[in-house]
C-alpha cells in the first residue's frame, strides 16, 4: 500500500490567513513575478524521483522530510500564486465570481 503525505490542515489554515489570497493588496507587477515563480528543473527531477518512490512506499525517512518540504514549499507557492491570479483578474469577473 502506497503512504501519501498530507500537509497539516492546520498549516493551510494559517498560511491562507496570512496570504489572503482574496484580499488584493500587492500589485499587478508583483502578481506578475509571483505567478513566474517555479521549481528549478534539479528539484522538479528530484521530486519527480520521490513521487515515484513515495508511490512504491520506499522512502527512507530522510527522503520523506524531503518530500514533505516539497510538498510544503508547493503549497505555499499555489497560495502565493492563486493570490496573483486573483489580483490579474479583470474586475468584472472577480464581481461576477462574488455575486454568483
Amino acid at each position: 500500500m502506497s503512504r501519501t503525505s498530507t500537509i497539516d490542515s492546520y498549516e493551510t489554515a494559517i498560511l491562507t490567513r496570512a496570504i489572503q489570497p482574496d484580499n488584493h493588496n500587492i500589485s499587478a507587477t508583483a502578481a506578475r513575478a509571483l505567478l513566474r515563480i517555479e521549481l528549478h528543473p534539479h528539484d522538479r527531477q528530484r521530486l519527480h524521483e520521490l513521487l515515484g518512490k513515495n508511490q512504491e512506499d520506499t522512502l527512507s525517512a530522510a527522503e520523506r522530510g524531503e518530500f514533505e518540504s516539497y510538498l510544503h514549499v508547493g503549497m505555499l507557492v499555489d497560495l502565493l500564486q492563486a493570490k496573483a491570479r486573483a489580483v490579474l483578474r479583470p474586475a468584472s469577473r472577480r464581481a461576477a465570481r462574488r455575486n454568483g
